[in-house]
């Protein structure tokens, strides 16, 4: 079987079994499958592609056939004989049977020469029906025969120019578009209000009020990312408030950014708010922001 033999039954044979892989492992797999003759030498010569490959491949036939083509032609009927009157280089003499059975060997040959030329169409066309492009799926020739190669990268480039355009002109229709009169029923994510958070300078929202303690009117203030009720500790020394220890003293350090502050003593405040009465018992600290401060409940 010929390199070019090999080469067609192989992708005639990936054909049919589905078979998809990268170049290389094609390569290889062709590459084992050569006779140890032509793989030696291919091995060492250097090639781009699968297509470069076979072609060193059956260059490389070539040049074996030629060879033993040369070695069968050299004549080994002949005899030689010294003619023993002359002196010198001997004489060539031939038998007329070897004249004969040359003559008849000629014609053999001739007419296997015309045997394999009339095999080889023959082969060419019913291979020519079975074989198909692996590129263009057409039939009739293989992937590196392929003469569609140029066309199919000029429809890859057509249909890449055809989406640009296509996109190039959706977007110049979307800028030239007029704003339609009257209410708008159609909610689009370009004019859909989108939340965002506002950095607030306090850690929650404060309520600001004011409530009277003994007829004497005080800033209130209710924070409900507090836990506790405190009273400044000038409110108890103005209104002279009767202050108790705390049962559990501890420290804290949100109210003033100086240093942490023990908070050891409580007081019961009357608070009025309108109608509203009720004894808050709250712990005393140094406060400027406000007279009493409500916690959560």
């Amino acid at each position: 079987m010929s390199v070019e033999e090999y080469r067609q039954k192989s992708e005639l044979l990936m054909l049919r079994a589905g078979i998809k892989e990268e170049e290389r492992f094609t390569i290889a797999r062709f590459q084992s499958g050569l006779n140890y003759d032509i793989r030696d030498k291919v091995e060492l010569l250097p090639y781009l592609d699968l297509n470069d490959f076979v072609q060193q491949c059956v260059r490389v036939e070539e040049q074996i056939r030629r060879k033993t083509s040369t070695k069968r032609n050299y004549p080994t009927t002949s005899e030689y004989r010294k003619d023993p009157k002359r002196k010198g280089n001997p004489i060539r003499y031939e038998k007329p049977q070897e004249k004969e059975k040359e003559k008849v060997r000629g014609k053999e040959k001739e007419r296997e020469r015309e045997r394999n030329t009339f095999h080889k169409e023959s082969s060419k066309e019913t291979r020519g029906r079975e074989t198909r492009c692996f590129k263009c799926g057409e039939r009739g020739h293989y992937s590196f025969e392929c003469p569609h190669k140029r066309s199919t990268y000029l429809l890859d480039h057509q249909n890449e120019s055809e989406d640009s355009s296509s996109d190039s002109d959706t977007s110049i229709s979307e800028e030239e578009a007029l704003p339609c009169e009257g209410e708008l029923l159609l909610v689009r994510r370009l004019l859909g209000s989108q939340s965002q958070e506002l950095e607030q300078s306090q850690r929650e929202n404060l309520f600001r009020t004011r409530c009277k303690i003994f007829e004497n009117t005080c800033s209130l203030i209710v924070d409900s990312g507090s836990s506790c009720n405190y009273c400044s500790s000038r409110v108890v020394n103005k209104l002279a408030l009767l202050t108790i220890s705390h049962p559990k003293p501890y420290k804290l350090q949100w109210i003033t950014e100086d240093e942490e502050i023990v908070v050891n003593t409580q007081v019961t405040i009357p608070i009025s708010i309108g109608n509203y009465e009720e004894n808050v018992l709250c712990d005393v600290v140094p406060m400027d922001a406000g007279h009493v401060l409500l916690g959560r409940p």
